[in-house]
């Protein structure tokens, strides 16, 4: 039998630099100890290199309700966590990708991670939401989630009526 030879893609997979909680003095104690006690690390893109990123906080339920969403990361597959009024009951998981699909070349033969999460406002929601022709009856008064794929494709995630919605972002 043969051993699979490892790709540079691999290889750019596991040099993700992934950053521990700790990094966000920002996030709650009680999430950060949570995060690192479940084994999570937040991934980086390779385009915002000035702070670390990818932990953002809104109102992603309810307006005036303070939520926590972070990109975390597990061997090597990412999720969006939230954490629902800075609670640990009933987390919530979605938008769980392999790391490894958020790679793509950015010149002279390097590979660089590229997801991103952000804060979208509800007025922003609903303008994607219509300029895709989607059902922007389902926007309420909240935020969603902009996960974006960095120079390629976004996806708006967004909690309405307790049902998921995905749409598409600016691209």
């Amino acid at each position: 039998f043969t051993i699979a030879q490892e790709t540079e893609w691999d290889i750019a997979d596991r040099n993700i630099v992934r950053v521990s909680p700790d990094s966000f003095p920002q996030l709650p104690d009680k999430i950060r100890v949570y995060l690192k006690g479940a084994g999570y690390t937040i991934p980086q893109s390779y385009l915002i290199t000035a702070r670390p990123h990818n932990v953002i906080q809104g109102s992603f339920k309810t307006v005036g309700q303070m939520d926590w969403a972070v990109l975390a990361s597990k061997e090597r597959i990412s999720s969006i966590l939230i954490f629902w009024n800075g609670s640990l009951d009933k987390v919530t998981s979605i938008a769980k990708e392999p790391d490894k699909n958020y790679l793509q070349g950015i010149g002279s033969g390097v590979i660089a991670f590229s997801r991103t999460i952000e804060v979208i406002k509800k007025s922003s929601v609903l303008e994607q939401v219509k300029k895709a022709k989607g059902n922007y009856t389902v926007i309420k008064d909240h935020d969603g989630i902009n996960d974006a794929f960095l120079d390629k494709a976004s996806a708006i995630h967004y909690l309405s009526d307790g049902a998921w919605y995905n749409f598409q972002g600016a691209d």
